[in-house]
């Protein structure tokens, strides 16, 4: 049989499929984890990156980065005839679909640093799906408000009777 790139990208996550696949029968593994994984086979998306940020008391997610097997970025948009067009299979759409409300069911217990409140902050979330690694990393914005001592003195400049 001849091997050519597309049979060795779908080999390459196969083996996390499979093991996904006994830890979900096992129980271990939310429904959720397994359609993401699925949605990721299905597009031939070996990982993403969720961007999130939030300010004054409310924080949004706000879109992913996919990344084929091959680690190259997905385009959103290409241009056709001098005019941009959306890119995305549909495959990619449900994947970016569910990654939102993943991210949306999940970010409470995943972002443990508050990220939304007063002047914010934010992060990124990166899922690789060969290997079912999570790296979540991020940001909080901190305002401060010192007293300092101010300066008395006479502006006529007469000397303080005692």
């Amino acid at each position: 049989m001849t091997t050519t790139k597309a049979n060795t990208e779908t080999a390459s996550s196969e083996p996390a499929l499979l093991t996904l696949a006994k830890t979900r029968l096992a129980g271990n593994v939310p429904a959720p984890v397994v359609d993401l994984f699925i949605l990721a086979y299905r597009a031939k998306v070996g990982s993403a990156t969720l961007e999130f940020s939030g300010s004054g008391d409310s924080g949004d997610y706000d879109g992913s980065t996919l990344y084929d097997l091959a680690g190259n970025n997905v385009p959103l948009h290409v241009s056709k005839d001098g005019v941009w067009v959306d890119a995305l299979t549909p495959e990619h759409k449900a994947l970016d679909e569910a990654l939102s409300k993943w991210f949306d069911d999940n970010s409470s217990n995943l972002i443990d640093w508050d990220w939304y409140n007063n002047e914010g902050g934010g992060g990124e979330i990166a899922i690789d799906f060969s290997t079912g690694k999570v790296d979540v990393s991020g940001y909080y914005n901190v305002q401060e408000t010192h007293d300092a001592d101010g300066n008395t003195f006479n502006i006529l400049g007469l000397e303080d009777e005692e």
